[in-house]
């Protein structure tokens, strides 16, 4: 199955726009919620969305995919997707299954391909990374994992390489907005926990990419969900990782989330909002709360 309606190049944005990113969807946990999105005024204003990864809730079966589907039929926007680590990470259980949601056994080399093929051909995705240009801003869409590889968060393979040729080569470019499910390494605060002592939730970038990253002259952003901070967590929104990198921590699209250090496992809390990023003459993200229906944080940037 393919997404029927298919993701459209970012390109097509003209020079006002408001873009809506939504990490963590999870369909087909808290449908309501996605409907009040669906269904809101501010929706209607909304030129294009990202989906930010963890698009389907637990593990990438028939059925997720299907509601999925159903979902960005209903969305009717151009639209582009990058995975999380729940199309891949788990071994499938189906959804009419008495253990759907309850068994997490991760996925051997094997079907970590399997799942990650599924999730490229849904979305009819050639490469797993890319970028294109609007105006002075240029667009880097990155997904994550290697069938090899235990650890989750990790850029695909040859990914640096990808990524230092396109800083070797920067023109009149004012900013460079990056859109990858996992955070950064070095975007946290000492005493954060990822549900355990272990937990590492973070992608590494090697010394040289960073060296790199330090002496451009063009600030990157680097959007992920993943964590599930809610927006009054102290790691959200934006976090300085050195002169030129910042990472931008995105709410996620359902009702589970840190709202402070305390939440080493995200709480269901009743509060759901998104980060728009709007751009006319200047750049601004902004963080919607759907329940409230108003605007409730702003960052110039």
């Amino acid at each position: 199955m393919r997404a029927e309606i298919l993701p459209s190049q970012i390109g097509i944005l003209k020079e006002e726009y408001k873009i809506l990113v939504l990490p963590d969807l999870h369909i087909p946990i808290d449908m309501e919620l996605k409907e009040i999105i669906l269904n809101s005024d501010i929706f209607k204003s909304i030129d294009y969305i990202i989906l930010l990864g963890d698009n389907v809730a637990c593990y990438g079966n028939d059925r997720e995919y299907e509601i999925l589907n159903e979902f960005i039929k209903k969305m009717g926007k151009p639209y582009t997707a990058i995975n999380g680590n729940h199309e891949f990470m788990f071994e499938v259980v189906e959804y009419d299954d008495k253990n759907y949601g309850r068994m997490w056994k991760a996925n051997d080399k094997n079907k970590r391909g399997i799942q990650l093929e599924r999730f490229y051909n849904f979305f009819n995705l050639k490469e797993k990374y890319w970028y294109e240009k609007v105006d002075e801003i240029l667009y880097i869409f990155l997904t994550i994992g290697k069938a090899e590889s235990e650890k989750i968060e990790i850029l695909p393979e040859n990914c640096e390489k990808f990524l230092e040729e396109i800083f070797e080569k920067l023109d009149n470019l004012k900013y460079i907005f990056i859109f990858c499910h996992a955070p950064l390494k070095g975007s946290e605060i000492p005493t954060f926990k990822y549900y355990t002592d272990q937990g590492d939730p973070f992608i590494y970038l090697s010394e040289n990419l960073i060296k790199k990253i330090e002496k451009l002259k063009i600030p990157i952003y680097w959007f992920s969900g993943h964590i599930h901070l809610n927006y009054n967590h102290p790691m959200s929104l934006i976090r300085k990782l050195n002169k030129n990198l910042y990472q931008v921590n995105c709410p996620p699209t359902w009702r589970f989330s840190r709202r402070d250090l305390n939440d080493i496992i995200p709480k269901r809390y009743n509060e759901f909002s998104s980060l728009i990023i709007e751009k006319n003459k200047k750049i601004k993200l902004k963080i919607f709360e759907w329940i409230k229906n108003e605007f409730i944080k702003e960052f110039k940037i």
